[in-house]
């Protein structure tokens, strides 16, 4: 299994973000792709857990766990304005783009980086598909 796998960004609206992202396989706990938004979500290892106290009337007294975030959109498009090119197509879900992180997970035995493969959609004419965004954010998940 390589240590990182790679992620080019293309089309993004945040500059910053387009082109080679990587990320630490040790610390992915999850993938998940919502076919109806084309949004990838990465979930990272825990951050940390957390108790918000209810002293004194202030907070609810729920705990729970912050998480790292990673949420990628999926397009069918290369250039063009931000927001440009349509959610890709999946009858099933064999060619989703959670699969294509899982296999890149387990490439590469010994080496140091694999590359995410997207492929191409499912619709009626399969168009090749990208990685439009890629976002990190923190979020408290249970």
């Amino acid at each position: 299994m390589a240590r990182y796998i790679s992620m080019n960004v293309v089309n993004s609206a945040g500059p910053l973000t387009a082109g080679e992202q990587l990320v630490n396989v040790d610390q992915i706990e999850g993938v998940t792709y919502v076919a109806a938004t084309g949004i990838l979500t990465i979930f990272l290892k825990a951050a940390g857990v957390f108790q918000d106290t209810a002293a004194a009337g202030a907070g609810t007294g729920a705990g729970g766990i912050m998480a790292r975030i990673i949420t990628s959109t999926i397009k069918n498009v290369t250039t063009g304005a931000a927001g440009a090119g349509t959610i890709p197509t999946f009858t099933t879900s064999t060619g989703d783009p959670s699969k294509a992180v899982m296999r890149a997970m387990t490439a590469n035995p010994g080496g140091v980086k694999a590359s995410v493969n997207l492929g191409r959609d499912q619709a009626a004419t399969p168009v090749a598909i990208y990685f439009s965004s890629f976002n990190i954010t923190s979020a408290t998940v249970v």
